[in-house]
């Protein structure tokens, strides 16, 4: 049911936990902070974002994003870091911390390109950047080979050396073109004060009340990321 749940629904529910999604759309001026009852395609659909969008967008690898819009889209490489570092402390190979050195390494290339008002990466460097992504993956691949095959770890490793390659484009668009971006923190930090919230709340009591903070939380934001005073704004 992607519907509002009804009143009716709200009742029974009484005394009941159940989970609710909030998913961000975010942007350098906008946020937009959306309620689903489910994390579905459905819920994606209902709001009515990407269905239309035809932009360049960043995502944590949630597949189903991958049905909308063109194939300029960026994965998330802070996500990425962060499970090369896991598995590198799971099985201590070599390749994972390789990789995310060398995705470091390039984000910094970057960096100093757009310092210096250079804003697209030389085909030369980023040919040898290409060259070592595929080196790096060989290097797992030969890796993985020391780990039983029953073994969940070796499946977990398995798992990011297949994504890492199948969408290495996806990884490396960061680089390609600079007006794509490196993560999507942006949209972890429009996203962060509900974790906050949850800790310290710990939950809403009705639909209706989720639905007005993510509504209010979605202006407010907005108006701070435009710089307009929130009194202003409200008024």
């Amino acid at each position: 049911c992607t519907e509002r749940p009804s009143d009716n629904f709200m009742e029974t529910a009484k005394g009941t936990t159940y989970n609710l999604c909030v998913r961000t759309y975010s942007t350098k001026d906008t946020v937009l902070l959306t309620l689903n009852p489910h994390k579905d395609d459905d819920g994606v659909k209902a709001d009515g974002v990407l269905p239309t969008y035809a932009g360049k967008k960043v995502h944590d690898h949630d597949k189903k994003y991958f049905k909308y819009g063109t194939i300029e889209q960026a994965e998330c490489n802070a996500h990425t870091c962060r499970y090369l570092k896991e598995i590198d402390e799971l099985t201590k190979h070599e390749w994972p911390m390789k990789m995310a050195t060398l995705l470091l390494n390039i984000l910094k290339h970057k960096e100093r390109d757009i310092d210096n008002n250079l804003f697209a990466m030389e085909d030369e460097s980023f040919k040898r950047y290409s060259d070592e992504y595929d080196q790096i993956l060989q290097m797992g691949k030969r890796e993985i080979g020391t780990l039983n095959p029953k073994s969940i770890i070796r499946q977990k490793e398995q798992n990011l050396l297949d994504r890492l390659e199948q969408y290495k484009y996806n990884h490396l668009l960061f680089a390609k073109d600079y007006t794509a971006p490196f993560s999507n923190n942006q949209a972890e930090r429009d996203f962060r004060w509900i974790k906050t919230h949850q800790k310290v709340s710990g939950c809403h009591r009705s639909y209706h009340g989720a639905e007005t903070i993510i509504r209010l939380m979605s202006f407010t934001r907005t108006l701070k990321k435009r710089r307009i005073p929130i009194i202003y704004g409200l008024k």
